[in-house]
């Protein structure tokens, strides 16, 4: 990704274009087709959009296509767009968005939410193939520090093209008006979670002895933030940069609290109007003003499902919201580094609507 959002993008083509297979090594048991749409051509897009043509192997970013990805994950204002912005500025010049990745039919600078990029029954430049897999690795250079998890997984319908009928919740059904036409199963709503805040013990067996002997003495600082991806349900596009989306902040149904003892805090009403994922993609550290942490370690309780202004009136529950939820534990000497999913409890299909409460 930071190769990405320098211009540089992953050199890649079909057999047209690499009859070699210099640029796209194909092994024994691999496919390797043409796509005549990749031979490049104008597109209408750009330069709003990363590509300025259909074309493979894709060419190093123009500086203004740079800018235009930088400023928009950073909360600034794009010249590409007339100078609005994709999203909420904190000044700290950290790219804030999320990725995803499809199997295609040709070579398209389109996106989710252009026309044609979806078709009812696979007909679109996306297809129902299930064929992707992945992971995401954090690296902070300054800390010496990685974690990571496997790449969110978004599985096409068990029945293919017409798996969810008009009104079902898919994952990209904000972009067809939850149609059922990306046949794509959405992802849960409600999720659980443990945590570490504050100050936690170090529990010497569970460390290796040259860790327990460059552990400092006594509590270790500990600290769970939550990296969680929430679902506008509408098809956002750029904004006056200062304005505020309609649905934002995005709400939940309900946030729980359990300490070691089984004692429930919830969060929810006693912190009434609070909204701690309200943006479409956040990390949260458990114990600040925007999520306080009632105990110091146990788990935490999310129904995450809410309806949202502007979304289609075709979706038959309309107050189910998919989300995603990675959990981030760490402690002062980054002995313990780690991530992994929360719990999924649910689907949006099915959401649950409820959590622990009086």
């Amino acid at each position: 990704m930071r190769n990405v959002l320098n211009g540089v993008l992953p050199q890649t083509a079909s057999a047209g274009q690499d009859p070699s297979d210099a640029i796209s090594p194909k092994g024994l048991l691999s496919q390797d087709i043409n796509f005549a749409s990749c031979n490049g051509g104008a597109s209408p897009f750009a330069p709003v959009l990363y590509y300025s043509s259909p074309v493979l192997p894709p060419p190093t970013l123009a500086a203004v296509q740079i800018a235009h990805m930088q400023n928009s994950l950073t909360g600034n204002g794009s010249a590409s767009v007339g100078g609005k912005c994709a999203g909420l500025k904190h000044a700290d010049m950290i790219a804030r968005g999320f990725v995803t990745v499809d199997v295609v039919n040709n070579c398209t600078s389109r996106t989710p939410s252009d026309p044609g990029y979806i078709g009812p029954g696979g007909t679109g430049d996306i297809t129902d193939q299930t064929q992707l897999s992945g992971e995401v690795y954090y690296y902070n250079p300054a800390l010496n520090t990685v974690r990571g998890s496997n790449a969110v997984h978004i599985h096409v319908g068990p029945n293919g093209p017409g798996a969810f009928p008009p009104g079902s919740y898919t994952f990209y059904g904000r972009f067809d008006a939850f149609s059922g036409a990306d046949d794509r199963e959405p992802l849960a709503t409600t999720f659980t979670a443990r945590y570490l805040s504050g100050l936690f013990s170090t529990i010497a067996p569970v460390l290796s002895e040259r860790d327990q002997r460059s552990a400092p003495a006594g509590p270790v600082p500990g600290r769970t933030r939550f990296i969680v991806w929430r679902d506008p349900k509408v098809a956002q596009g750029y904004f006056t940069c200062g304005s505020l989306p309609s649905w934002y902040p995005l709400g939940q149904e309900g946030i729980t609290s359990f300490d070691e003892q089984e004692h429930p805090t919830y969060v929810s009403t006693q912190f009434p109007g609070s909204a701690p994922f309200g943006a479409a993609t956040q990390v949260v550290m458990l114990g600040s003003s925007a999520l306080p942490a009632p105990s110091i370690t146990g788990h935490l309780f999310m129904d995450l499902n809410t309806p949202v202004a502007g979304q289609s009136a075709a979706l038959k529950d309309p107050a189910a919201d998919q989300a995603w939820v990675e959990v981030w534990e760490q402690d002062s000497t980054t002995t313990q580094n780690v991530q992994h999913p929360a719990q999924q409890l649910d689907s949006a299909n099915q959401a649950a609507h409820s959590y622990p409460q009086p």
